[in-house]
């Protein structure tokens, strides 16, 4: 994870993840997954699945209102943020034949962060956030065929702090 201010509470976060399992190939059990809210959020969580794993995510936050200072019953709004997404990244398993059929997937997003306190005392945030996924892939799941991607993933989430999205 890096953050890297640019000016004026403007951030751009890169996020690298790799993962690999040694030796022989191990069954699906075993996969590293991509997909889903904590990962590539284009995909759901089971769609991008593998032994190894490479992912890169580039965001840039900006505030779209500080220090709002207004109030809504129990709730003291505070901040606004903004913010635009990239994903890139795949999972598969190592094949000899090397990396024929290897391709990054790739997908875009959008995201709104409320900054707020309940009570005046519990930080209370509030997110939506959107992605869309460019390329579509397959998987055979119990005898079903079943396609991923080309198609919009939305998320929301109420939580106490946005340090949820750090993996470490």
């Amino acid at each position: 994870w890096l953050s890297v201010p640019t000016f004026e509470r403007h951030t751009l976060n890169i996020r690298l993840r790799g993962a690999t399992i040694l030796g022989p190939q191990m069954p699906d059990f075993f996969d590293n997954y991509l997909g889903g809210f904590v990962g590539m959020r284009s995909y759901p969580f089971y769609s991008v699945s593998g032994n190894d794993l490479v992912w890169m995510n580039i965001a840039y936050r900006f505030p779209l209102f500080r220090d709002i200072d207004a109030r809504l019953g129990h709730l003291y709004f505070d901040k606004i943020f903004f913010t635009l997404y990239g994903d890139v990244g795949n999972a598969w398993n190592y094949d000899v034949n090397g990396f024929d059929n290897f391709k990054l997937k790739k997908g875009v997003g959008a995201e709104i962060r409320i900054a707020m306190n309940s009570f005046y005392l519990f930080p209370t945030n509030l997110f939506f956030s959107v992605a869309y996924g460019f390329d579509k892939l397959e998987r055979v799941i119990r005898k079903e065929r079943v396609v991923y991607g080309q198609e919009f993933s939305f998320y929301a989430g109420l939580l106490f702090g946005f340090d949820f999205f750090i993996d470490e």
